[in-house]
Parts: structure tokens; C-alpha cells; sequence
């Protein structure tokens, strides 16, 4: 059953992750997993474990909103607890250096012996510790056969200066929700409402099937797909809560200079945007990762500030020389 994207960008993530942690030629040391919640992080790393133990290597794994006591470099200690030598912290001592210098000493040993690899899953929800090790351990090659890999959510700011590969995750593709549907138990759905479903939750699997299970690409978002949505909004920034609500009542996806023109003296925020679990920003524009967020988002305004946001879009629309209908339209949400 296809349950997670394992392409992105026309590459085989799964294969390159494979070959990564195989081939004595790879000098990668660190491979990031990046997307959405519920596209499907965990289950890609399980199926790479899989293959990668087959193949015979070994695997230490951790999911780090798990780690025990939240200890300094808990998830890495947790992960290797399974390696041989497992990693013994307080050799380490308390210079980053030399903590730096220790735990490649160790991933060093513990590779020597052939393929291993560390998983880190949810590697967001990781200590200061462990994330500094992980981000200067990104910038050097490895020097024996060990990998770490790591699944994380996109708002994470390692990202931003992390050199070696990143694999960005993407939604489900036509004919991978078509298989998903059959296996599903809805077999009969067809391309118009399944390209719908799509649209709506952006590819999401989680979202797909939970929307499956409901009855399809209209149906009411379920108390634990909305839990997961609003952890995603919960952990906006309160300074870019107002640009993702301007957002919300433009549509799935507005210009920039628009939403800047909208909030008026809180412009500058905009100019700040960056991708997030939320919203998607690249040059001119911003969008939402999917319009199920921006369902949810419209859905928590109160009627106050939801007319407030409209007579702003009317008149910024308008700014903008946009289509009467659509300012008309902003007006009389008002």
C-alpha cells in the first residue's frame, strides 16, 4: 500500500537515502528528511531501516520527543544505545568542541565495522545539544561508514545552513492516491473527486486517508486531523499569526506586495516570511502548505476580525487594481 511520497523534485528518495548510508563512496554524513506533518517522515525512515538492516547494516534510532529526561545529547545517546560501543556522554566533557570532536570519535568507531546508521526522527523536537551536534556534523565529511539520518518538520532553522543533502518531501501524486483509495476500501472513487481530495489536502497521506474515511473530498475534517492541523498553527510566531490570517481570507495563495499592502503598518512582517509547517513562501508570493490550513485558520477567526480582514483585502484589492468582482466580493463579507 502506498502510504508516503517518496519522490521529490523526480528523485527517488528512498533509493538515495539507501545509497547514502550503503555505498563506501558517499562521504554524506548527514541526510535530512523534510516535510509537512503526516507526510509521511516516519514511515520512509522505517521502510529505509528496513532495507538498510537487510542489506546489513546496522540501525540506532530515536524519536526525539521521546528521549528520556530530556538529558544533554539524550536522543543521540538513545539512538546509539543499541551500537557497540554505545555513547557514553560524560567522556564528552562540557566544552562544544569537544563534545563536537567526542561524538565523531564515536560515530567513527561505531562505523568502522561497515554500514550504520542513526536515525533521528522529529529531529524539530530535539534539544539544543543534540541540533548543534547534528548542524557541525553536516559540514564534514564522514570519515567511516556511518550516516545519521534525520526526518524534521520544515520550520526548523538548521535547515537554512545545513550542507549536506536535503530530501523534501512532496504530496501524493494522482496515481499513488488512486492506489491508496483502492487499499483504502474505496475503489469506486473517481479522478474528478480524487483531484479534488488532492487540492484540498495538498497530497498529505495522513489527510487523504483521514478525509477518506469521512466519506471523501468533501467531508468534515475529523477531531484528529484537526488536532494535528492546529499543532501546526499553534506553533506560529505571534508576529506572523496576522500575515497567515491576511492569507487565510485572500485564499490558498496571494502576492506578497498584496499581503504587504493589507496589513499596512505591520507590513514588515511580511517581508520577513519564511517557509514553515504552515505556509510556503518563495520570491513574489506565499501560499498554504495546503487549504485544509486555511480552512482551519478562516474557521478560528472571530466574526470582528474576520470583517476587519476583508474590508483590508477589499481595499487593497482595489489598490492593486484587481477585478471589481473580487473586491465586490471582500465587501460584502465585511
Amino acid at each position: 500500500m502506498v502510504q508516503t511520497p517518496t519522490t521529490s523534485g523526480g528523485t527517488d528518495v528512498l533509493g538515495a537515502l539507501v545509497d547514502a548510508v550503503l555505498a563506501p563512496a558517499s562521504t554524506d554524513a548527514v541526510s535530512l528528511v523534510v516535510g509537512a506533518p503526516g507526510i509521511g517522515k516516519t514511515h520512509l525512515l522505517g521502510r529505509l531501516a528496513t532495507e538498510v538492516e537487510a542489506a546489513g547494516a546496522l540501525v540506532g534510532w530515536c524519536a526525539c520527543g521521546d528521549a528520556a529526561g530530556g538529558a544533554p545529547l539524550g536522543e543521540l545517546i538513545e539512538a546509539g544505545s543499541l551500537l557497540d560501543p554505545p555513547l557514553h556522554p560524560h567522556e564528552l566533557g562540557d566544552d562544544p568542541l569537544a563534545v563536537l570532536r567526542g561524538v565523531e570519535r564515536w560515530l567513527d568507531e561505531v562505523g568502522s565495522d561497515g554500514p550504520t546508521m542513526l536515525v533521528l526522527d522529529d529531529l524539530h523536537e530535539a534539544g539544543p545539544a543534540t541540533l548543534e551536534v547534528v548542524r557541525r556534523l553536516g559540514r564534514r565529511p564522514r570519515r567511516t561508514s556511518w550516516t545519521l539520518v534525520a526526518a524534521t518538520r520544515p520550520s526548523l532553522d538548521l535547515l537554512s545552513d545545513h550542507r549536506g543533502p536535503q530530501h523534501r518531501l512532496g504530496g501524493l501524486g494522482l496515481d499513488d492516491a488512486r492506489v491508496l483509495a483502492r487499499a483504502s476500501g474505496h475503489a469506486d472513487i473517481d479522478d474528478d473527486e480524487l483531484h479534488r481530495l488532492l487540492h484540498r489536502t495538498g497530497g498529505n497521506p495522513l489527510f487523504v486517508r483521514r478525509l477518506l474515511e469521512r466519506g471523501g473530498a468533501d467531508a468534515a475534517v475529523t477531531p484528529e486531523l484537526g488536532a494535528l492541523l492546529q499543532d501546526s498553527l499553534s506553533e506560529l510566531d505571534d508576529g506572523v499569526r496576522p500575515v497567515v490570517e491576511a492569507l487565510a481570507v485572500l485564499g490558498a495563495a496571494a502576492p506578497r506586495t498584496l499581503l504587504a499592502t493589507m496589513l499596512g503598518s505591520q507590513a514588515q512582517r511580511v517581508a520577513e516570511l519564511r517557509t514553515d509547517d504552515v505556509i510556503v513562501v518563495d520570491g513574489t508570493s506565499a501560499s498554504f502548505h495546503h487549504p485544509l490550513l486555511r480552512e482551519l485558520v478562516v474557521e478560528g477567526l472571530d466574526h470582528e476580525r474576520r470583517s476587519e480582514l476583508h474590508r483590508r483585502a477589499a481595499e487593497a484589492l482595489d489598490r492593486h487594481g484587481a477585478d471589481p468582482a473580487a473586491v465586490a466580493l471582500h465587501w460584502r463579507q465585511a
